[in-house]
């Protein structure tokens, strides 16, 4: 005798997923991979700019820290041995630079050493970037990077804002203002914000003795 088989409705079915099943599974799984891998993307051009924002800032406010020092000594000539002080007042732009002199390595008895500083901006890696050159003597060099503007205005003893051409024997203090941006090759250097600024005013307590 024959043995009965007893097929359960449906079984005839379930012989596996249809090309199409198929080709709908694979275009999810693709839309899913291709989100998770921009998502990841994002996140990290997201992060690099990010550091190079602090990095940025960091860079603009050591370069600030130098400017000031130096500004600061403009005119210093304790013998009276040379004659010290401002004696460029330019805004900073590129070829209209602040230059200034101070004496160096003086002591009770010894004049020491007359030197020349210049600040201004130049595209110190002709990497289509601007940047803020210290120039000493024949060394000149970049202090900071990616620099869109600097701009030096000098003050009288009232604090009072000098117009060109500015009197070089007027001049009391010096206003920096330093804006800087990322670098044009950074992850997304156009991100809203990615831009910083610092100011400073600087007494020069050498001048008009």
């Amino acid at each position: 005798m024959y043995e009965r088989r007893h097929i359960r409705p449906g079984n005839h079915f379930s012989q596996g997923f249809t090309l199409v099943e198929i080709l709908v599974a694979l275009t999810i799984i693709s839309i899913v991979i291709a989100s998770a891998i921009n998502s990841y993307i994002g996140q990290q051009k997201s992060e690099l700019s990010q550091t190079q924002l602090v990095e940025m800032q960091q860079g603009i406010r050591a370069a600030m820290y130098i400017m000031s020092s130096e500004i600061r000594l403009a005119g210093y000539d304790r013998h009276r041995a040379f004659s010290a002080g401002i004696t460029s007042a330019g805004d900073g732009s590129n070829g209209n630079p602040l230059t200034f002199t101070f004496v160096e390595n003086d002591t009770d008895t010894d004049i020491g050493s007359l030197t020349t500083i210049t600040y201004e901006l130049y595209d110190a890696s002709s990497d289509g970037d601007n940047d803020i050159g210290r120039q000493k003597g024949g060394l000149k060099n970049a202090i900071a990077e990616n620099i869109q503007s600097l701009t030096f205005s000098y003050l009288d003893s009232d604090g009072t804002v000098l117009t060109a051409p500015v009197d070089l024997n007027a001049i009391r203090a010096v206003r920096i203002d330093i804006t800087a941006g990322l670098d044009a090759g950074a992850a997304d250097h156009t991100i809203p914000g990615a831009e910083r600024t610092v100011s400073a005013v600087v007494k020069c307590r050498n001048l008009g003795l």
